[in-house]
């Protein structure tokens, strides 16, 4: 049995060996007499266990993350939860079963290693570690795994910037399509750097045309929630082409509302000013193939910062407009270390 302190922290831990297991926990104190009786507690506790005094089953990973999971939802984006849900199924086939405790670095190296073989990338396999690394937290399990495990390389990229010849072939395109949506929605994430999920929610009660705003509403972040963002001349003209199409619009109506369409172009057989837009993926997908244009949806934000940059802003300015954090401000100046640089 021992005790000791972790590099740069005064907070203790203990560790021992019970039934051929190691033991390895922190006591949450910086005494070390708490600590040591924290330590004897826990050897204690586990004993009577074993001997049948006191039952102790250590959750599963599979009902740790249900509770997580059941705790968090009320609190956090739909969406975000569901992303988070189909990480946690990838998980369970490999430590589902097991006890937390029972989890060791190997079991963490086996899905990287799977995910791996599937073609995923640094970037989606550290996603999906960071999930399990969020439960396993929650349950102080992850700090005796954390000095054995390192997150993946990452290319520092944005994607992709549209020049101005690629963007005049894709407007022309989202034109072409049976979506009237798209047109507009794909000048916002051009010229507003508004992400798709944004200009989904948004309500005209946030969009003032008379001052040439708009006001973001649900966000990714915390950060982008509720943020002004300016219209210039080519968000403005479109969206002023776009409300004149609704002259009975409510405040509180979807700007992109649930619409379906024929195969002609503009058509519309239904529209629910009640319920945000569903999809545009099937009319990007199609316009962006047409004009022959490879990129995500989410390259026209980076296509707004590239621009602004070139026009002489700082990333000082750009910030707020994009709903950075300070973290991500700074990780977006080692980003666009180049184009940011002071001439």
């Amino acid at each position: 049995m021992s005790l000791y302190r972790q590099a740069g922290s005064n907070v203790y831990w203990y560790e021992f060996q019970f039934q051929g297991r190691r033991i390895r926990e922190s006591s949450k104190s910086t005494s070390k007499t708490v600590a040591r009786d924290a330590l004897q507690a826990r050897r204690r506790q586990l004993e009577e266990s074993y001997n049948g005094i006191k039952k102790l089953r250590p959750k599963t990973f599979a009902e740790a993350a249900e509770e997580f999971i059941s705790v968090r939802r009320p609190n956090v984006a739909a969406k975000t939860m569901d992303i988070f849900e189909r990480s946690v199924q990838q998980l369970l086939p490999f430590i589902g079963k097991k006890a937390l405790p029972d989890i060791t670095p190997h079991d963490i190296q086996q899905i990287v290693d799977a995910r791996r073989a599937k073609g995923a990338s640094n970037r989606y396999i550290n996603m999906t570690i960071g999930r399990f690394r969020s439960i396993m937290r929650r349950n102080h399990e992850w700090e005796r795994l954390r000095p054995d495990y390192k997150c993946l390389k990452e290319p520092k990229n944005v994607g992709k910037a549209l020049s101005h010849e690629e963007e005049e072939k894709l407007l022309h395109k989202c034109r072409m399509t049976p979506s009237r949506v798209l047109y507009p929605a794909v000048i916002l994430g051009l010229y507003a750097g508004m992400r798709s999920d944004e200009i989904r929610s948004l309500r005209w009660l946030n969009v003032d045309l008379q001052k040439g705003f708009l006001r973001v509403g649900k966000s990714k972040t915390p950060h982008g929630e509720g943020r002004i963002v300016p219209l210039v001349a080519p968000g403005l003209e479109a969206m002023n082409g776009w409300a004149a199409r609704f002259p009975n619009q409510l405040p509180n109506h979807y700007v992109f509302a649930a619409e379906r369409y024929t195969s002609e172009v503009g058509k519309v057989y239904h529209h629910n000013p009640t319920k945000p837009m569903g999809s545009w993926k099937k009319a990007w997908d199609t316009a962006r193939d047409r004009a022959g244009v490879h990129l995500r949806f989410h390259d026209l934000r980076h296509t707004t910062v590239t621009r602004l940059l070139e026009a002489g802003k700082t990333l000082d300015q750009i910030a707020p407009i994009m709903g950075w954090s300070a973290r991500t401000r700074f990780e977006m100046s080692i980003i666009y270390a180049e184009l940011s640089a002071p001439v």
